[in-house]
């Protein structure tokens, strides 16, 4: 942890001015991190790794928005952003319900009520998928930001 100080960031509705979260760390420790060759482009996985302070796992909170360090949105797959088990990627920034997020205690909820949600056979895993879940209070839907 190279002597830096974690903690739970609680923002309610997002609506905070630009503020760094270099870290969203799951429940069991790992960081949200975008699948590094495909980063820059739509489409590119979500995922949990080892944190290690490299730029696909960096974010920035905007509005109602998390964007990750090469500028892209934290989105659901739109054709099935309101289901249990969608998956999570990045997105090019578009202002659609699917990039909308809602941080609360820990929790991160979609616009459409789902929590961001760590497959849970292998949360603990370095490249296990990230997707929205019904919200149950699980460590998979735990989240914390470093500040």
């Amino acid at each position: 942890m190279n002597g830096k100080v974690f903690g739970l960031l609680v923002l309610v509705g997002l609506t905070a001015s630009p503020a760094l979260a270099e870290e969203i760390r799951s429940g069991a420790g790992l960081c949200l991190d975008v699948h590094a060759p495909c980063q820059n482009e739509n489409g590119c996985q979500v995922q949990v790794w080892e944190c290690n302070d490299r730029r696909q796992q960096r974010w920035r909170i905007e509005g109602r928005e998390i964007r990750s360090r090469a500028g892209l949105c934290l989105d659901v797959h739109a054709p099935c952003h309101e289901e249990d088990g969608c998956q999570v990627q990045v997105w090019e920034c578009n202002g659609s319900p699917q990039q909308k997020w809602k941080l609360e205690g820990g929790v991160i909820r979609s616009r459409a009520g789902l929590c961001l949600d760590v497959h849970k056979p292998c949360e603990r895993e370095n490249g296990c998928n990230v997707q929205v879940w019904q919200c149950n209070g699980s460590r998979q839907q735990t989240w914390k930001l470093r500040h």
